[in-house]
């Protein structure tokens, strides 16, 4: 090959790898597939559990059930465990059957790890109990706090944790006090208790 010509060959190669690689990139903007549960409405009263589903930019919403509180998924995503103002539920996933587990205001709910057993707190008159539960809905009591006036009943421990299928954690504050006047820290002692929750 003549040495003109493979110069100017090169020259053509080299400017379509110029203008190939300094094209600005065309950003595309995330697209969801699938379904997506989430909480909307005011939480003071419930908010409606709604169903995002389809893909984008045609998207189907439905209210699957109003008045929740509070919803957690299973560790598998197949199941939902959810609150209204007078009972603790599961919804099936896959089937959308529903079924009542405990009855009265529930919170702080926490799935063990292999979804067999969750927990949650319930508060009645002064004393706040901590239960955890299988999926026929048999409780154990596990702790119970009683709180005087002008202390905060959801506080007086914290929301538990699994570490295990039948291991529990949560903390607890001891000694709790009102805050002073002057921003005074509240005087507290904080402990870590872990329980088998076996039956």
């Amino acid at each position: 090959m003549p040495k003109h010509l493979l110069i100017l060959l090169t020259i053509i190669i080299a400017g379509a790898l110029t203008v190939g690689c300094s094209s600005p990139t065309v950003k595309e903007d995330p697209k969801f597939s699938g379904r997506l549960l989430l909480l909307s409405g005011d939480p003071a009263n419930g908010a409606n559990l709604i169903e995002l589903s389809g893909s984008g930019p045609a998207y189907n919403t439905s209210i699957i059930t109003e008045g929740v509180f509070e919803a957690v998924p299973s560790p598998d995503q197949n199941q939902l465990l959810f609150t209204t103002k007078d009972e603790l539920l599961v919804r099936d996933l896959k089937t959308g059957n529903v079924k009542s587990l405990i009855k009265g205001a529930s919170f702080c709910l926490s799935w063990a790890p292999d979804g067999n057993h969750f927990s949650y707190k319930q508060t009645a008159g002064n004393q706040t109990k901590l239960f955890a539960s299988d999926m026929d809905g048999k409780a154990k009591m596990i702790w119970e706090d009683s709180f005087g006036s002008g202390e905060r009943s959801a506080g007086a421990f914290g929301c538990a944790q699994w570490i295990a299928p039948d291991r529990l954690i949560f903390d607890r504050l001891l000694g709790a006090v009102i805050q002073k006047k002057g921003g005074e820290p509240p005087n507290q002692t904080r402990r870590r208790w872990r329980f088998s929750v076996a039956q």
